[in-house]
């Protein structure tokens, strides 16, 4: 599908984010999904693809900040 909606979702790789990102794959929208959860976030990202849109997984890095 060709379109110009994107949606760039945060922690889509479980929960509520995983529903937002395929509620939104199902209305067309192209998605850009973030989640440190890589595993997780390919189910994902291989669900959202069933719904021929176009859809990326950007692993998101988790830093401990030191005091």
């Amino acid at each position: 599908m060709n379109n110009s909606k994107v949606a760039l979702i945060t922690g889509s790789a479980t929960g509520l984010g995983r529903s937002v990102a395929l509620k939104l794959a199902s209305q067309g929208y192209n998605l850009a999904l973030v989640d440190f959860n890589e595993q997780a976030g390919q189910e994902t990202l291989l669900l959202a693809q069933e719904q021929d849109i176009q859809a990326s997984l950007l692993k998101q890095m988790y830093l401990e900040k030191k005091m």
